[in-house]
C-alpha cells in the first residue's frame, strides 16, 4: 500500500502487519526547487502510555524505544541524511524524554544525524479545544 505505514518498535512475531509493508523508517530523498537534493528520515514510535493502552491486544507488542532510537540513528547516518522527522505517539512528556535521549545519543556520537523535528499526539486527557488544556513547549537543545 501507499503510502506505507512507519513504526520503528511494532513487535510483529506472527507477520500479521506483513501485507502492509510496515517498516521502521524511511528515507525520503527530495529535489528541491533551486535543484539541490536533500533526504528526510521519518520514523514514528509508540510511546509507553499507548503501548500501555494497547497491552492485551492480540499481536499487537512493541519494542522499548531507547533501543530503537539507538539502531535507528546510525542507519539514518548511513541513508546520509540530512533532516530527521519523528513522530512520537504519546504524551508531550515522553516526546521530551524520547528527545532527551536522542539528543544524549548525538552527544556520545557526534557523526550521528540529530532529530530535527519532533510530532506527538496530544496528551489523553487533553485536547487543544478541552477545558483545561495546555500547549507545552519542550526547550530547544543546540
Amino acid at each position: 500500500p501507499r503510502p506505507r505505514p512507519v513504526s520503528l518498535d511494532l513487535k510483529d512475531p506472527n507477520n500479521v502487519f506483513q501485507a502492509l509493508s510496515v517498516r521502521s523508517y524511511d528515507p525520503i530523498k527530495m529535489t528541491l526547487p533551486n535543484g539541490a537534493t536533500t533526504t528526510v528520515g521519518v520514523a514514528s514510535l509508540v510511546g509507553p502510555s499507548v503501548a500501555a493502552n494497547l497491552k492485551g491486544v492480540k499481536d499487537v507488542d512493541f519494542f522499548d524505544n531507547g533501543p530503537m532510537i539507538q539502531a535507528l540513528l546510525p542507519n539514518l547516518a548511513k541513508e546520509k541524511t540530512d533532516v530527521v522527522i519523528l513522530l512520537v505517539h504519546g504524551t508531550d512528556l515522553e516526546a521530551e524524554k524520547i528527545a532527551k535521549f536522542a539528543f544524549a545519543e548525538r552527544q556520545k556520537n557526534p557523526a550521528l544525524p540529530n532529530v530535527d523535528l519532533i510530532v506527538h499526539t496530544s496528551d489523553f486527557d487533553t485536547g487543544l479545544g478541552a477545558s483545561g488544556s495546555r500547549l507545552r513547549s519542550i526547550p530547544s537543545v543546540p
